[in-house]
């Protein structure tokens, strides 16, 4: 394994990371962290940027399982000295992401379930405080399809 191979493999992992995924701080961190990370040279700052992401991932992205082995885990990146050691700590970290709970659809975005049906699915009712009638129309429409979740984005381009 190469330093390229290990950035590039470093960066995918976070480009699939969905957004709920990571704390709010990730955002605008996030630039900065992919630039360094496609410009360093060195295995020691590139083990401290596998540090930072996954510093920034949720409690809940990660295996309950990680809690127990994160200290070690950490021990070993900060002690890695070779692209071939920090895959092997990315492949771990990778695999700790609790990937089948995050839902992901086609687009890479969480797939939301709709709500089940109930006094709102009445189209002549007015719709419950805080919900726009435009949303409950959507919502209607997308179980009248017969499905069963949905990705925001998808929605909000309806």
């Amino acid at each position: 394994m190469t330093a390229e191979g290990t950035r590039a493999r470093l960066t995918e992992l976070e480009v699939r990371l969905p957004w709920t995924s990571v704390k709010k701080t990730w955002g605008p961190r996030r630039e900065q962290w992919v630039r360094e990370v496609l410009s360093t040279t060195s295995c020691e700052s590139l083990s401290n940027l596998v540090l930072v992401l996954e510093n920034a991932l949720k409690t809940e992205t990660l295996d309950p399982g990680w809690a127990d082995v994160r200290e070690e885990w950490k021990v070993s990146v900060s002690t890695a000295r070779s692209p071939e050691a920090i895959d092997r700590m990315v492949y771990k970290l990778e695999h700790a992401i609790q990937w089948k709970d995050l839902q992901l659809n086609r687009a890479g975005t969480i797939a939301r379930p709709l709500p089940p049906a109930s006094i709102c699915d009445d189209a002549s009712a007015p719709p419950p405080d805080g919900l726009p009638r435009a949303s409950l129309r959507i919502m209607l429409m997308l179980r009248a399809m017969g499905i069963r979740s949905y990705s925001p984005a998808v929605v909000l381009q309806l």
